[in-house]
């Protein structure tokens, strides 16, 4: 499945979302990750994260002196240059070598900084009784559809009292919202991901073995000639070392030990020996010892 980083999340709502689908999503955020999950967690700031390569990046980049809520102390957050790095990390998302992005923010200034919002979202569209203008901008990624229209337009996040934890919490994304994100867009997280199979010939001192690779690799990455799938291009024999020839156990751990250090870029990968009535067509069947298929 997909490789997904949720930027500026300490909730972990919609890496969840996206996990319970099956992808490998991890969020971020400086703060400790509050969703129950640290193993998916990157607890640092997002520079480092973002040069690794990604399937699709959402980002929710902190809102404080962006949000026209708090227009009242715009004046104040120009001054002393806190508006400023608000736009800067929010403008580092829309310059991503990503195919698939999603920046999400209140109502603020980005929409004439940087440019209007591709779609204004709102919770009760998603199954959540309440009004809060939620806007995406969105690169490779289709609008949100609404899941669950329902009634009721409280202001409930917009009327929280003030509190040490109220900016947090205004923050998190609703459960319905996060949701919508992981069902609507998750399937374009595999686009560049493709399958496909090699045969592996293991040479040991008494006959060959035939093994099938099955992996999911990523496009668009650079791979060595002998791992572009093409049917013309065949891994050369891989040589055995003795203290693995004992048994199939530890030839299967030689496997997994040589796939890790030659091949780049693999996601994962499985083995299956051949058996006798395995169809072994063309150009494949002269390199297999006959001896062994007809054992």
């Amino acid at each position: 499945m997909g490789k997904v980083l949720i930027s500026c999340e300490e909730s972990q709502a919609v890496t969840k979302e996206f996990r319970r689908l099956g992808h490998e999503a991890y969020s971020c955020d400086i703060l400790p990750c509050s969703g129950g999950h640290p193993e998916w967690h990157y607890k640092m700031d997002i520079m480092l994260p973002l040069m690794k390569k990604w399937d699709m990046i959402i980002a929710f980049p902190p809102c404080t002196h962006l949000a026209v809520s708090g227009a009242r102390w715009f004046k104040e957050k120009q001054a002393d240059g806190r508006q400023l790095a608000g736009i800067n990390l929010f403008m580092l998302f829309t310059g991503l070598d990503c195919e698939k992005v999603a920046i999400e923010n209140p109502i603020g200034i980005m929409s004439t900084k940087y440019r209007k919002p591709d779609q204004i979202i709102h919770p009760w569209q998603f199954g959540h009784g309440e009004t809060k203008a939620t806007c995406l901008w969105l690169k490779g990624l289709p609008k949100l559809e609404p899941t669950n229209i329902v009634s009721g337009r409280e202001q409930r996040v917009w009327k929280m009292a003030p509190s040490p934890e109220r900016s947090m919490l205004r923050s998190k994304t609703f459960p319905g919202i996060a949701k919508a994100m992981a069902q609507q867009w998750g399937n374009l997280a595999n686009e560049n991901i493709f399958k496909d199979h090699k045969l592996i010939y293991l040479e040991t001192e008494k006959r060959t073995r035939v093994f099938k690779l099955d992996v999911k690799m990523r496009k668009n990455r650079q791979y060595p000639p002998n791992m572009q799938f093409n049917p013309q291009i065949q891994l050369p024999p891989i040589q055995i070392p003795q203290q693995f020839q004992s048994n199939m156990q530890d030839i299967m751990k030689f496997i997994q030990q040589w796939v890790q250090t030659n091949l780049p870029g693999i996601i994962n990968a499985s083995f299956d020996s051949f058996k006798k009535d395995f169809p072994i067509i063309g150009y494949e069947r002269q390199h297999i010892n006959k001896k062994w298929l007809d054992e």
